[in-house]
């Protein structure tokens, strides 16, 4: 994030009108889709404790691009849409979860609550589940409230067209947004 010289002192002993980044950051464009993703688990995602997203379809399908932004959505009609951050998943290892007992051993990865699966159940194992480990994640140092920039939003999640956004991320964060942004 980028502050204004003339609100701060500096060595010369006037007031500029320039603007600096912040110590250790670096303001940057980034150009992703966007994946939709529920409060707390996008906080989770760019933080390095949730290792896995899961999805009813597989990455790759629907037009889903390994390399997405992290788009918090509101738990409440007083929230703010948010992006917080980028993540990578790793394409070779998706796991296809066809049974309870198999999503329940990977909880301390995707940290899904144990749900009442069966009938009535948005998921009853009629159908595998999809996990996406989790390769590379990055935390935006501010986040970025969602408005027009962010065009149609598709019903399963993700927000189908790239957009790019101004973003503040730490210096040794810069390399790898350039390497997922070439993905």
């Amino acid at each position: 994030m980028k502050r204004p010289a003339s609100v701060m002192d500096n060595d010369v002993g006037y007031l500029s009108d320039e603007t600096l980044e912040l110590p250790g950051t670096r303001d940057m464009s980034a150009t992703f889709k966007g994946l939709n993703v529920r409060p707390p688990f996008a906080q989770w995602l760019v933080e390095g404790f949730k290792t896995m997203e899961v999805r009813k379809y597989n990455l790759g399908t629907h037009g889903m691009a390994p390399c997405m932004w992290v788009v918090k959505t509101k738990a409440s009609a007083n929230d703010i849409t948010l992006v917080v951050g980028i993540v990578q998943f790793d394409e070779s290892k998706v796991v296809e979860y066809t049974n309870r007992e198999q999503f329940q051993q990977d909880w301390g990865k995707h940290r899904i609550p144990d749900l009442k699966f069966g009938i009535g159940c948005d998921w009853n194992f009629e159908k595998p589940l999809y996990g996406w480990p989790v390769k590379k994640y990055v935390k935006l140092v501010n986040e970025i409230v969602v408005d027009g920039r962010f065009p149609t939003r598709s019903m399963l999640g993700w927000i189908k067209d790239p957009v790019t956004l101004d973003i503040t991320v730490h210096h040794d964060e810069v390399e790898e947004v350039n390497e997922m942004m070439e993905r």
